[in-house]
């Protein structure tokens, strides 16, 4: 798909008038006028749908009850306030590389304002980034998917395909010892 289709972009929320349409929220928050649809106003978490590229400026700017955000590895780049004045916000997960930031992204964000990020992601720098309090996310281990029973018979050899997946993309190896 093209950079500027605009499926991938989040747009500034003063830009637009269109209907939400299939953006996913989850924990819906203080996104008050956010495409020129009024939201009601929960608070908590807003997790940016997989395959959004760019973040526009101004976009979640004065989301007062906003306190987390968490940005998918596709996000490239975000635009210049796009949270800005967010005083509750205090957490911005970061999935992928580091995005091109524009001005203030988090300026005015809420005391103790963080941002983790995977630790296999490029253009971090852990205790600071950008400005701000930053830390990689704690390892996750990863993640085996389910074998099933199997069986032989008594002298026979056995082949298992094994599938598993890790969430901070960390290598993987496989290993079985048999015994009697």
């Amino acid at each position: 798909m093209a950079a500027n289709d605009p499926s991938r972009i989040l747009p500034n929320r003063t830009s637009r008038s269109e209907k939400l349409g299939s953006w996913m929220l989850s924990g819906i928050c203080c996104v008050c006028f956010w495409m020129g649809v009024s939201l009601e106003v929960h608070g908590g978490t807003f997790v940016l749908p997989t395959g959004v590229e760019r973040v526009e400026a101004l976009a979640f700017s004065q989301c007062s009850l906003l306190t987390e955000v968490d940005i998918p590895a596709s996000v490239v780049e975000i635009g210049a306030d796009a949270f800005a004045a967010c005083g509750s916000l205090n957490l911005a997960i970061f999935r992928g590389d580091a995005p091109v930031m524009g001005s203030g992204v988090f300026g005015g964000a809420g005391n103790g304002f963080q941002v983790h990020y995977t630790r296999s992601a490029i253009g971090f720098s852990t205790s600071q980034w950008m400005g701000y309090s930053a830390y990689p996310l704690a390892n996750s281990a990863p993640e085996l998917l389910p074998v099933g029973n199997r069986s032989v018979p008594v002298g026979a050899l056995i082949q298992i395909v094994l599938d598993a997946s890790d969430a901070d993309s960390d290598e993987m190896s496989f290993s079985a010892a048999g015994g009697n």
